[in-house]
């Protein structure tokens, strides 16, 4: 739920020039013609203005090229508890469908049942020797371009596109829609080509998606951005752009904000568009419709942001290290969000001409107003986080973030009044030794929870009355397996994790630098309140994670990790009988190797 509450801006990224390697081009009249159609970006030939450097706009352009190899092992652990009433019955077999917690069970551990125990037979089906019904193998591969488009001396306008992003390979082959769908390749295995993905056709997304396109204009008292951008603050576990090489997620925001410097700190206010609800722009019109509208203000989603810091990045960051100095960083983030209406329709709220055909339209997007119904919400958040960052020399970093969410919706989907109170923190120590070869780290992360995890990620629609379970931004990476797997995500619990690295040349897991090192981890992690484990019990798991990463000099790296998980009792599945804990299915141990081969520019 508080994924829906969270947006920050990017403070890390603000009023700072861009540092990564980068490729300058200047846009003589073909090479221009070439970007500009491939980008959507349109210039006269030639064209410049006062502030206009001498070549004209230039195209800066730099990003990665990720391929990634994953191999999972029992992530389902053996203890998935079958769906009541959602068995699927067919003549001469029956298969139970199972909760999607700890992981998906692969489609080997579906064998035909004959009714009976079917607890018992998928462990027997996880333990089979041939792995089929316990072991997942994939690959996918992502080509991220971020573009920033230099209009003058002042003036920018920055793009991020996703080119195959996460793209499984072998996953749109020919004739992968069945047989007799495509007559020169009537059985899947004899397909000669892969179809490029298409949204709705061959694929759930698009080969080519933008994700952020805003500008940024250097004015005299400060700097003003406009546009849909990536969204982050401090560690990240409210709001994280996802821009690191292994991230999977990223926040996104529609803003205008403004970004100015007091006292040596940035004053940053901004208004964000969380919600427009349904416009006028409909499925079967094309580029000739024009301009397309909000068809309501009432059910809109607003807030206001306001962040306060003091950071030190850039070449002030590294000379002041390199100097000894102590160095502290801190700031305060603060939102208000409201929302007074909804037209959302969903199976709990009151909509008009619910029976239309869903299918053309994306909650309520293209349908006639008349058959929008407005639904009292009544939804205020207030979120406030605090970020703190001491450096001592280049030996000792300590880095914490704190967050709370509190708010309240007076009407939500189950007709009752909801009362939202979260907090989560985190904590990163690392002190180095013999030169920054050695690193000795130590983190801590805890985020509240609730009774009802299990039964919803924001609410149970009939009883449900708050909402306690903070969840940590998905893209704030704890370890391999259980949090960032199975939870998706740090929820009701606690962990702590103890790391020792050792660089044998320079430090290759900073993104863009170049050497090899070795990685070792211990994470311990338990939940919070009992009641919303699978296990009814509060120790969830010892997972222990190795890596090994060699990063060239030319910009491309190779990595190789590997996590076991020890699941503990809040991961195997059991019930309460007589206010007696029952345990029904013991997990097992998960494991994971993640290959990673990265190509930065």
């Amino acid at each position: 739920m508080n994924k829906v509450m969270t947006s920050a801006c990017t403070l890390k990224e603000s009023a700072m020039v861009y540092r990564k390697k980068k490729t300058a081009i200047s846009l003589g009249q073909c090479l221009l013609f070439g970007v500009a159609f491939f980008f959507g970006l349109s210039f006269p030939l030639g064209s410049s203005t006062a502030q206009a450097q001498d070549s004209g706009p230039i195209l800066e352009l730099h990003g990665y090229f990720r391929f990634r190899g994953d191999i999972l092992q029992n992530m389902s652990l053996g203890v998935s508890p079958g769906v009541p009433g959602e068995e699927i019955t067919a003549p001469g077999y029956k298969r139970a469908r199972f909760f999607w917690f700890p992981f998906y069970n692969p489609i080997g551990a579906y064998t035909p049942l004959d009714g009976g125990d079917y607890r018992t037979q998928l462990r027997k089906n996880l333990k089979d020797p041939n792995d089929y019904a316990r072991t997942l193998a994939s690959a996918n591969m992502r080509l991220r371009l971020k573009a920033t488009l230099r209009v003058g001396k002042d003036i920018k306008i920055h793009t991020t596109i996703d080119v195959l992003d996460n793209l499984v390979m072998g996953s749109t082959p020919r004739g992968f829609q069945g047989q007799l769908q495509d007559a020169f390749t009537p059985l899947i295995g004899f397909s000669e080509t892969q179809f490029p993905p298409q949204a709705g056709s061959t694929s759930f997304m698009d080969s080519i998606r933008f994700r952020h396109v805003f500008a940024s204009i250097l004015t005299p008292v400060g700097v003003i951005r406009v546009g849909r951008m990536p969204s982050h603050w401090g560690l990240g576990i409210l709001a994280n752009s996802g821009m690191k090489n292994n991230n999977d997620y990223g926040d996104t925001v529609d803003r205008v904000m403004f970004i100015t410097k007091l006292f040596n700190h940035l004053i940053i206010p901004a208004f964000d568009f969380v919600s427009s609800g349904p416009i006028s722009a409909r499925p079967q019109m094309t580029q000739y419709a024009g301009q397309p509208f909000d068809l309501g203000p009432g059910d809109d989603a607003r807030q206001l942001v306001l962040a306060i810091a003091r950071i030190d990045r850039g070449n002030t960051l590294r000379n002041k290290m390199e100097d000894g100095e102590t160095i502290i960083n801190y700031g305060f983030y603060g939102v208000y969000r409201w929302q007074n209406q909804t037209s959302e329709c969903d199976p709990n709220s009151t909509c008009i001409n619910k029976d239309l055909d869903p299918s053309i339209a994306i909650n309520n997007n293209g349908r006639h107003p008349a058959d929008i119904a407005y639904k009292n919400r009544g939804a205020q958040l207030f979120i406030g986080d605090l970020w703190f960052r001491l450096i001592w020399s280049e030996r000792l970093r300590l880095e914490a973030e704190f967050v709370f969410i509190l708010g309240e919706v007076a009407n939500a989907p189950n007709d009752k009044k909801l009362s939202i109170l979260q907090m989560g923190g985190a904590l990163e120590f690392t002190y180095s030794f013999l030169q920054n070869a050695l690193q000795l780290g130590l983190n801590f992360g805890i985020a509240t929870g609730d009774k009802e995890f299990f039964s919803r990620w924001g609410f149970t629609p009939d009883t449900d009355q708050k909402i306690n379970n903070y969840k940590f931004d998905s893209d704030y990476q704890v370890d391999m397996i259980l949090w960032r797997e199975m939870y998706g995500t740090v929820t009701n619990g606690f962990y702590l994790k103890a790391m020792l690295t050792y660089n044998f040349d320079g430090d290759p897991w900073q993104d863009g630098a170049n050497g090899i090192g070795i990685r070792v981890a211990g994470i311990y992690s338990q939940a919070l309140i009992k009641e919303a484990t699978l296990g009814q019990a509060e120790p969830l798991g010892v997972e222990l994670n190795a890596h090994i990463k060699w990063a060239s000099k030319d910009g491309y790296s190779l990595a190789v990790d590997y996590g076991i998980l020890f699941p503990l009792p809040g991961l195997s599945y059991a019930e309460i009988q007589n206010g007696q804990r029952v345990e029904r299915m013991a997990a097992g141990i998960a494991q994971r190797v993640l290959i990673r081969l990265n190509i930065d520019f």
